[in-house]
This record gives structure tokens, C-alpha cells and sequence, in this order.
């Protein structure tokens, strides 16, 4: 409920603070006098509206801005006299770890924030520390600690243990061992866990066992501003794996046992998501969680967070954990798809009989079999339910949920696609393809062009898609001319699709019709040369326009050689390529600057000036090695950038990209290489989560034949040396 008052006072010099020269999330702060006033006025509903509205301007998603800094003394002063005083202490607390200006300025208001510690509501109380806890202000320690003995509830105290850490932690770590006491409340001895790994303090055996005696511990404590509170376990676990030491691997790995082994299902099912979590940070973390995991699956129900681990790990299983899921995927329901989806990425010979015996009811498992890298294994059965079940149109119910008409949506597409892995073997299916080609319009063409067809069956195929060139949407239309271009040889659909597409203003389907254009080969120049030359054409985002200009520079430097054209486009991308959205766009653009050469050197300044922007540092060594001498590099200070650069998560495999084109790193250098493939602590962290172990192996792959490139000058100069 939103408490009213008069306010008077605690909006006073309101007015008189430059507003409409301020900014927030959405532009000028010029309205943010009239949200605040909002706050103590009469009406309710505008109140609670004007709260949401200062939520998402000044503090929008932990991000403040200059309006933030002039609200805070009013923000302060509101709350001190009762005025939606637990949101707004919140709304200060994440001020404070938005900026040093910030936290300075709620600090200065520590004389109307400490005495809301002694509220008789606890909420408030909560609320207050969160805000206290965040400044660094002398005094903000003190009376939090004093705060801390006379705190009678379980769960503020643990708030307040919590802000201690942070703003004493010497004199907070001293409470952390008594507040793991098993008589204390569930809340604090959590808390203190919390505590103590944010403090760095060595894992105990008393920290073990108050964390594995609080569980289920997901709710204990309020969510407040600290990460992890959510999923306790989960966090604990992943910091003692970020840790990357063998006794806090141990620790994380005995917590995960002890829980997966718990005859509760609720802490069975909390354990694993922290073992999801660990297989994201450790590399070791799968060789010791897979021979846990066969008990869950034996159960009556496995969970979803059971398949979703499984999924991830799905390379990796063997026939202990493979025959239950067969067994499961034979069942009914939506875990007999779990189950098959699993098989399809784990054993998919034992998969491919269940698929094609229950294939309309398996979408999962039909998806993930349709997104397979490699082509899912074929049969004859397989292909007949894939034809059928082509063939047929499920119609909509009154009622459908949006999660069934997503997926009968999508059907046709993921069944094209499954043919489509099968190449000339899916020819039987040219009628069922043909019936389909206007509900999967984007895919069926790539896959009828495939086929290898001849005779009247090529006819039947070019004449369809023929047709659908001439008509639908723009992507529809180019789908199926770039089709008939495949398999007849015929230029023209394509060149008049490609004609449309160039012409409009969205940029993905620009660079989707560059990308098409360059299989036509010289016939596309002149489309090509007039979107270069299209300077006035406007499109929505610098960086979509940055790709779009590198697409369009590579493809007419590879048809014709037009070096001018390209290195003018090139130049126009690199402003332009926004670290934040596009980082691979300057990629691309460096490695076709080393591509070109020299006459791409008057771009040297402006991929020196790149160096200046961490994420695209990758790029501009990737620009200047194509450049430049070896000797003109600093080889050695690029070379610790990047390889920094690792560690706070720039993309890896542009990291290698640039090393690669570096050349060899001495052998300091070169041992920080090799331990980013040799250590625990998994590198790639981004992308789909089922996909990031794999994603990771794979980069542990190409930094040790990096290395072993690298060193392979040194042992060939070794055995030189021995031979004379």
C-alpha cells in the first residue's frame, strides 16, 4: 500500500533542480518533479504508477544516469517520512551500486537512512540495510553492527550479517563462524554462508554442513540485491568452482553429492540446477555428476531439470544412463519427449526407431533431430512417418495454447529440415514437399534443391517453385528463385528477387539478399555496385548498417576485385560497428582487411583506433597483422590484452583469431594460452546453454593445436640443433 503524507518538506528545492537538462532511461528528467509529487498524492493507482515509472527511468535494470543522482536526497527524504519507504529504500540500494556518484550521494543521506534500521516493520528494516549497506560513508558500519546484536528476526539479521561483509569485511568475518552456530535461524546460518564466500573465507566443514542442513534453501532469504539468494545452492557452487582450486572443487562436488543423494525431492530437484550451473563453470564437473544421475532417472518422475542436465551433457552419456532413457522415451507425455530428446543428441541409432514410431507425438525430439549438425540417421520407417505426418494439417483447436500452435506452426518446418539431412535419400518425399512448400515457404525450396531430381520429378519441382517465385513475400519469392537457380540453371527469378530484396530498407533481409547474391556471380554486380553506392538509404541501426557494408565490400572484392568500393564500405562499417551489438562485424570486416592487403592500408588509423574499444581489440589485431610487419606489432603487449581479455568473457574464438594471425607467443605467453584448454575453469561461458560444453570442447580443441602450431618452430630449431 502507498502511505500518504504531507510532503512538503521532503520535496522542497524540487523545482529548482535543472530537470529538463537531465537525463534518464527514456530522455529528459523533465517529468521526473511531477512522479515524484505523484508519490504523496491522493490517488492511489497514479501513486503506484508513478513508483513504476521512477523504477524504469532512474534505475533502469541497475543502470543509473545524472537524473538519478539529483533524485536521491528527495528519494531519501520520501522514504524517511513514510512515503512508499520500502520501494524507494530499494530504489536507493541499487543507486548506490550504479555509480561512485551515486553511492556518495545516498551515503549523504545516511542521517535520515540509519534510524529506518530501528522500524518497528521488518520490511522496512530490510529494506533500510540494503540502502545503508551499499554506501561507503563512515559510521554506516557501526551502526549496522550495533544493529546486528539487538536485531530480533531470523531474517533481517541475516541482511544485516550480509551488509557487514560488505562494509567491514575484517570486522564482519569475525561473526560468520558464530552465526553458523546450528542453534542460530535457518536464515542467518545461510546468510553466513552467503557471507563467507563473498568475504573470500576459506570453505569449512561447518559451512558444509549448515548449507546442507538449511536445504531446500531456494526462498530462505529475501532476494534483495545480492546474486544468488534465488538459488543458494546453485551459487555456492559455482563460486567455490570459480575458485578453481582443487579443495574448492571437492567442496562444490561434496555439497552436489550429498544433495543429489538426499531422499527429499525438493532439495534432489535444487541440487540439480547447481549441478547445471557447475557443468557451465568446471570441466570436471560432468565426469563427476553423470554417475549420480542414474538414481534420478530410475525414480517415478524425472524432472525437467534432470532431462535439461542430461541434454547438456548428452555427448557424454553412456549406456548406464542411455538404457533408462530409452526405456522413459518408450512411455507417454511430455517426459517420453524429454527422454527422446536426450537420445537423439546422445545415441541417435537407439532414437531413430522410437521417433519414427511415435514421431507426431515427439516434437522435441523431432526439433532437436532437425537442428542435428550432422544428418540424423535414416530408414526407411523414419521417412514414411516423416511423409505422413508432412502430409497431414493439424487443424487449430478454440483453445489452443500458444505453446501448441507454436509447435504445430513450426511442424512442417522441422520436418523439411529432417529431410533435408538426408539429400537425394528424401526424393520419395517430392510430393509431400511440393503439398508443403507453402506452410514451410523458407525451407522447402533449400531442401527440394537438394534432392538431386531428374526427369518429370525435376519438372514437378522447378515448375512449383517457379510459381512461388512469382509470388508472396519478399523472403518467399528469393527462396524459391535462388532454388530454381540451384537446380535449373536459370538466373532470371533470381536476379528480379534479388532486384526487390536490395531494394527495401530492412537490414537483415539486405544482408540475407548479399549473402544470395554473390552465388550469381558477375550477373549480381551491378545490384551490388548500386547498393555501395546508395549512400542516402536509411536504415535503422549503425551496427546492422556496419554488417550490411562489410557483406556488400566482401562480396563485390571477391566477384570483381573492386578494391576502391570495398575499402570505402570497409571504412564507413568500423565507426560504426557498436562494441555492444555487432562485435563480429568488425571481425569479419578486419579479416577481410588482411585479406585485401595493402591497398586497404589507409585504414590502419582507424583499426589502431579500435585497440581503444576492449571488445574489439581481437578485430583490430586481426586488421593490423593482415597490415603490417610482425615488427611493426607489439606483439607482446597485444598478446596479454587478448589474453585478458578471456578472462572477462570477450568472445573466445575471436581471441584465437587474433593470436593465430599475431603468430607464435613466447613461452610465457604461450603457457597462459595452453592452461586456457588445460585448466577446470571452462572458458566459453555464451551461447545456447545445451550447446556450451560442446562449445567449449571444441575451443579447448583449437587452443591445443594452436600451441602445438606455435611451439612447432621450436622443436623443429631443437632437432637441428641436435643433427649438426
Amino acid at each position: 500500500m502507498i502511505l500518504r503524507m504531507d510532503s512538503t518538506r521532503a520535496l522542497d528545492g524540487l523545482d529548482q533542480r535543472p530537470w529538463p537538462g537531465l537525463e534518464h532511461a527514456y530522455g529528459t528528467a523533465e517529468d521526473v518533479p511531477d512522479l515524484l509529487r505523484a508519490l504523496t498524492g491522493e490517488d492511489e493507482e497514479e501513486a503506484e504508477e508513478a513508483l513504476e515509472e521512477l523504477w524504469s527511468s532512474i534505475v533502469h535494470q541497475g543502470t543509473v544516469y545524472p537524473a538519478t543522482v539529483e533524485a536521491v536526497p528527495f528519494l531519501a527524504r520520501l522514504a524517511a517520512a513514510g512515503c512508499c519507504t520500502t520501494s524507494l529504500l530499494g530504489m536507493l540500494a541499487v543507486a548506490a551500486e550504479g555509480s561512485d556518484d551515486c553511492c556518495a550521494a545516498v551515503g549523504a543521506q545516511l542521517p535520515l537512512l540509519l534510524p529506518l534500521l530501528e522500524a518497528p516493520e521488518a520490511e522496512v528494516r530490510r529494506a533500510a540495510i540494503w540502502a545503508v549497506g551499499r554506501t561507503e560513508e563512515a559510521g554506516a558500519a557501526e551502526a549496522v553492527g550495533r544493529r546486528y546484536r539487538g536485531e530480533p528476526d531470523g531474517s533481517v539479521r541475516a541482511e544485516l550479517l550480509s551488509a557487514l561483509i560488505r562494509l567491514d569485511p575484517a570486522g564482519g568475518t569475525e561473526l560468520i563462524a558464530e552465526a553458523l552456530d546450528p542453534g542460530e535461524p535457518a536464515e542467518l546460518r545461510l546468510a553466513a554462508v552467503l557471507a563467507g564466500l563473498e568475504a573470500g573465507v576459506p570453505w569449512s566443514a561447518e559451512q558444509h554442513a549448515a548449507l546442507l542442513a538449511v536445504l531446500p534453501a531456494n526462498g530462505l532469504l529475501e532476494p534483495g540485491l545480492d546474486e544468488g539468494r534465488d538459488a543458494p545452492l546453485a551459487a555456492v557452487c559455482s563460486a567455490l568452482l570459480e575458485r578453481d582450486t582443487d579443495k574448492d572443487r571437492a567442496a562444490a562436488f561434496g555439497l552436489l553429492t550429498a544433495a543429489l543423494g538426499d531422499a527429499r525431492e525438493d532439495v534432489r530437484e535444487e541440487a540439480l540446477w547447481a549441478a547445471d550451473d557447475a557443468v557451465t563453470a568446471s570441466r570436471s564437473a560432468p565426469g563427476v555428476l553423470l554417475p549420480l544421475l542414474a538414481p534420478v532417472l530410475d525414480g517415478p518422475t524425472p524432472s525437467a531439470a534432470a532431462m535439461r542436465l542430461l541434454l547438456r551433457l548428452a555427448e557424454s552419456l553412456d549406456d548406464s544412463l542411455v538404457e533408462p532413457l530409452v526405456r522413459l522415451a518408450a512411455g507417454e507425455g511430455d517426459l517420453a519427449d524429454q527422454a527422446l530428446t536426450v537420445l537423439v543428441r546422445a545415441a541417435p541409432e537407439r532414437a531413430a526407431p522410437l521417433l519414427a514410431a511415435r514421431l507426431a507425438d515427439r516434437p522435441g525430439a523431432l526439433r532437436t533431430a532437425a537442428g542435428l549438425e550432422g544428418a540424423f540417421p535414416f530408414s526407411g520407417e523414419l521417412l514414411a512417418a516423416v511423409r505422413e505426418l508432412l502430409a497431414s494439417t493439424p487443424e487449430r483447436r478454440p483453445d489452443e495454447p500458444l505453446y501448441a500452435m507454436t509447435q504445430r506452426h513450426n511442424q512442417p518446418i522441422h520436418l523439411a529440415l529432417l529431410l533435408g539431412q538426408w539429400g537425394e535419400r528424401a526424393a520419395p518425399a517430392l510430393p509431400e514437399l511440393l503439398a508443403a512448400l507453402g506452410r514451410a515457404s523458407l525451407v522447402v525450396p533449400k531442401v527440394l534443391a537438394g534432392l538431386a531430381l531428374e526427369g518429370a520429378a525435376r519438372t514437378a519441382a522447378v515448375d512449383a517453385l517457379r510459381a512461388a517465385a512469382g509470388s508472396g513475400g519478399t523472403d518467399e519469392r528469393l527462396a524459391a528463385a535462388r532454388a530454381v537457380y540451384r537446380i535449373d540453371g536459370d538466373p532470371a527469378p533470381l536476379l528480379a528477387a534479388l532486384e526487390e530484396a536490395l531494394a527495401g530498407e530492412d537490414p537483415y533481409r539486405l544482408r540475407a539478399a548479399v549473402g544470395v547474391a554473390g552465388e550469381l556471380g558477375s550477373a549480381a554486380l551491378p545490384l551490388l555496385r548500386g547498393l555501395a553506392d546508395d549512400g542516402g538509404r536509411e536504415l535503422t541501426a549503425p551496427a546492422l548498417r556496419a554488417d550490411l557494408a562489410v557483406a556488400v565490400a566482401e562480396a563485390l572484392w571477391e566477384l570483381d576485385g573492386d578494391e576502391v568500393r570495398a575499402v570505402r564500405l570497409l571504412g564507413s562499417a568500423f565507426p560504426a560497428a557498436d562494441d555492444l551489438l555487432l562485435p563480429w562485424s568488425a571481425v569479419h570486416a578486419a579479416r577481410l582487411v588482411a585479406r585485401i592487403g595493402a591497398p586497404a592500408a589507409g585504414l590502419r588509423p582507424v583499426l589502431e583506433g579500435l585497440l581503444e574499444k576492449p571488445e574489439q581489440v581481437p578485430a583490430a589485431v586481426v586488421g593490423l597483422a593482415g597490415l603490417l610487419r610482425r615488427e611493426e606489432l607489439d606483439g607482446g603487449l597485444l598478446a596479454d590484452r587478448l589474453l585478458d581479455g578471456v578472462e572477462v568473457h570477450w568472445r573466445p574464438e575471436t581471441v584465437l583469431d587474433a593470436l593465430e594471425a599475431l603468430g607464435p607467443l613466447d613461452g610465457e605467453r604461450l603457457g597462459r594460452l595452453a592452461a586456457l584448454a588445460e585448466r577446470d575453469r571452462r572458458v566459453v561461458r555464451s551461447g545456447a546453454d545445451v550447446d556450451l560444453v560442446v562449445l567449449d570442447e571444441r575451443f579447448r580443441d583449437r587452443v591445443r593445436a594452436l600451441v602445438q602450431a606455435f611451439d612447432r618452430p621450436r622443436g623443429a630449431k631443437a632437432d637441428d640443433d641436435a643433427a649438426s
